[in-house]
């Protein structure tokens, strides 16, 4: 599976398509930022949570309101899809650039995962934003939490990955001859 994902995203490899995917992830949270003003500081939204109950969510969703219920879910169908895009793609191209081709293709799975979890957990908080009826839907939240704490995971690892990936791609590659010497 690994040669497939990495096949299909090697064209991320390269820098200025990193430096596109960096930009476009500081233009996401900075959106994340707007949002979150719009919805008031105390209202924590379920991505940043970590661990939610259904509970919870029903007592946000009915706090936030039906305004705040439809600002919430249609950030997370458009700024919060793109945003792993852009998180995913970036774990990705920094993984190809400091690990072997062969190694990469297989940890390029991990930041796909990521992506994966957050546009599910996104689908399905919005469905029940989209929907809120004043119940707890026990079944629906405990999947979107689940998929949320799995997002964190990836994500983490993937960040793992790219430092370790890094430190072991420097430590690999000495110094030219002469390149600390004054000019």
């Amino acid at each position: 599976m690994g040669e497939r994902v990495y096949g299909r995203f090697s064209f991320l490899a390269t820098w200025p398509v990193v430096a596109l995917l960096f930009v476009a992830f500081m233009i996401c949270v900075q959106g994340f930022q707007i949002e979150m003003r719009v919805l008031g500081p105390e209202n924590q939204i379920p991505d940043v949570r970590g661990w939610y109950t259904p509970v919870q969510i029903r007592d946000l969703y009915d706090h936030l309101g039906e305004h705040g219920r439809n600002v919430y879910a249609a950030c997370a169908m458009t700024l919060d899809v793109v945003f792993p895009l852009a998180y995913g793609g970036l774990f990705a191209a920094l993984i190809a650039n400091v690990y072997r081709m062969r190694t990469a293709r297989v940890l390029a799975v991990v930041p796909l995962l990521a992506v994966v979890m957050d546009l599910t957990e996104n689908g399905l908080l919005s469905y029940y934003a989209w929907n809120f009826d004043g119940k707890s839907w026990p079944l629906l939240i405990s999947v979107a939490a689940v998929t949320t704490e799995l997002k964190f995971v990836f994500a983490t690892l993937s960040l793992v990955l790219v430092a370790a990936g890094g430190l072991i791609a420097l430590a690999s590659h000495p110094a030219a001859p002469g390149a600390d010497a004054p000019p």
